[in-house]
This record gives structure tokens, C-alpha cells and sequence, in this order.
């Protein structure tokens, strides 16, 4: 599913700087929407019947449908976890916001801070989502290699993050000519972002997976938007205050990698002072290990 949705973020970038001249803004759009119609298509004549889903339940004795209602019964046992909130932070604001530099910040910070071409621009945004493309086939390779010596994923995505942050501060503040090849090995690192999902995912009893998910999920676009609109209201503050636009990037973007960080220590020194308890379902007969 990231490769897929990687692969749409590539095409968004270099080959829509190609395009537009020729059909325009709104050519794209056009496109965009036939293409998100036929998705739409696929999805419904796609998709298995509800039959054979319930035929799925009752094979493996899953809880009916309305087990997992919306009441706020059914999510109590997910937003008042500690494990949950352990890991929030990551998503909200490591993987919300890199959601929100991918998707906004990247291209404008490119051209206006280190005052590359838009066409140029272009060209760099597409390799670093093209070097995010590998990253995550890369992760699904070495993980389970990993696993066999003994380092779990949680492992694995924690020195992951760390170095993330590093090589955001030099992305973000050493301004060389060769300052894509620090986004790159952001790119590369903060690919490890997304494996949170799954570890908070298998955390829980199965029959919770899909409300998980959901709220997991619901974070993350919560972070973006934060992020997104956070950063461009640092950028006016500093102008307003009479900064050129390169400080005023540096307020923001250092205002977005301190409140990482505070998440990232956060998710460290969680265990000792939020420990998370096992997971107790009346309807499960078995806990579910915690994660470490």
C-alpha cells in the first residue's frame, strides 16, 4: 500500500511539472478526479460481498458487526491504553508531520529558502519520493532478517526515528548545495515512521485492528493539518516581525523538529513513568503481550 501511494505521490511531482504547461491546472484536476472515479469503480465491483465476510466471521468466531460499534465503549479500551499513547506522538507529529512537509512545505522550501527552479525543485521533490518508494520496499526486505537476530521492529523503528531527527536538523539548517542528499537520507529514515501503525496495530486483540487503525489513522491527518497550517503561521509571524523568508523557515521548521524530539523522548521514557499493563478484553481469554 505505500509503494502504491508513493508511486501517486511521484506522479504529482516532476511529471506534473511537465504536463500543466500543456493542459493546465485544471487538465490535471480532470484527470485527478477520472482517475480517483475509476478507483472508486474498482473498490465497488471489486471488493467481496458482505456474505462471504460473514462467512469469514463465523469461520474463525470472530464477534458479530455489532461488537464493534461506534459508542464510545468500543473506543475506551484503545484511547485510555498507554501503549497508545506512547506511540501517539510519532504519529502525530513525526508521521503527520512528515505527511505535512511531503505534501506542502518540501517544493516551497526548495524554491524560496534555497532558490532553486521550480523545475528543479521538481526534479528533487521526485527523487525524494522516489528514494522513499525503495526505502519502504527496503524495510520490508531486512525486517524479517532482522527479526531472525533478535532485533524486533520496535527496535529497528526506534533508531530509525532518532536518526531521522538528525538528519532533519541538517536538511533544515545546513543549506549546501548538496542539501537534497540530507532530505534523501531523511526520506530513507523517516520511512520507519509508518511501522508504528503496525506495532499499535498487533498490540491489540484482532477484533479491535480495524477501530485501531482508524483512530491511529485519524491522528495522523490531525498532525498534518496541525503541522501544515502550524508551520505557515511561524512563516507569517516572522515575517511579520520583519524576517526574510530563510529565518522564517528556520523559526518553523525548528519549532516542528523540537516538538519531534519531545515526542520522540516522550516515547523513550514513556515505560517508566506510563507503564503500559497488559491488554484485558472481557471477550478475549488471552492477553495480548505487550510490546517493548
Amino acid at each position: 500500500m505505500l509503494v502504491f501511494g508513493t508511486s501517486g505521490a511521484l506522479a504529482s511531482t516532476w511529471p506534473v511539472h511537465l504536463v500543466t504547461p500543456y493542459i493546465g491546472w485544471r487538465g490535471v484536476f480532470l484527470v485527478l478526479a477520472g482517475l480517483s472515479f475509476l478507483a472508486i469503480l474498482i473498490l465497488y465491483f471489486g471488493l467481496p460481498v458482505r456474505k462471504q465476510y460473514q462467512q469469514h466471521q463465523q469461520t474463525n468466531h470472530e464477534p458479530p458487526s455489532s461488537h464493534a460499534n461506534l459508542s464510545w465503549q468500543s473506543y475506551q479500551p484503545i484511547l485510555t491504553n498507554p501503549f497508545f499513547w506512547r506511540i501517539l506522538p510519532l504519529g502525530t507529529f513525526c508521521y503527520g508531520g512528515f505527511i505535512a512537509i511531503q505534501t506542502l512545505w518540501f517544493g516551497p522550501w526548495l524554491i524560496e529558502v534555497m532558490e532553486y527552479q521550480p523545475s528543479t525543485a521538481a526534479q528533487i521533490v521526485f527523487g525524494f519520493n522516489t528514494v522513499l518508494l525503495v526505502a519502504y520496499l527496503f524495510n520490508a526486505w531486512i525486517l524479517p532478517k532482522l527479526a531472525k537476530r533478535g532485533i524486533d521492529t520496535m527496535r529497528y523503528m526506534t533508531w530509525m526515528v532518532g536518526a531521522s531527527m538528525v538528519m532533519q536538523a541538517c536538511a533544515y539548517f545546513w543549506q549546501t548545495p548538496l542539501v537534497w542528499i540530507w532530505w534523501y537520507l531523511f526520506a530513507i529514515t523517516c520511512a520507519s515512521f509508518v511501522l508504528a501503525q503496525s506495532i499499535i496495530v498487533l498490540y491489540f486483540p484482532k477484533h479491535y485492528s480495524g477501530r485501531v487503525s482508524t483512530t491511529y489513522n485519524l491522528t495522523l491527518f490531525i498532525g498534518a493539518f496541525i503541522v501544515q497550517w502550524g508551520i505557515g503561521h511561524l512563516l507569517d509571524f516572522g515575517i511579520a516581525m520583519g524576517w526574510n523568508k530563510t529565518s522564517a523557515y528556520d523559526l518553523a521548521l525548528a519549532v516542528f523538529l523540537i516538538v519531534q524530539i519531545a515526542g520522540f523522548i516522550w516515547f523513550l521514557i514513556a515505560p517508566k513513568y506510563y507503564p503500559a499493563a497488559f491488554f484485558r478484553d472481557d471477550d478475549e481469554e488471552e492477553n495480548t503481550p505487550v510490546t517493548t
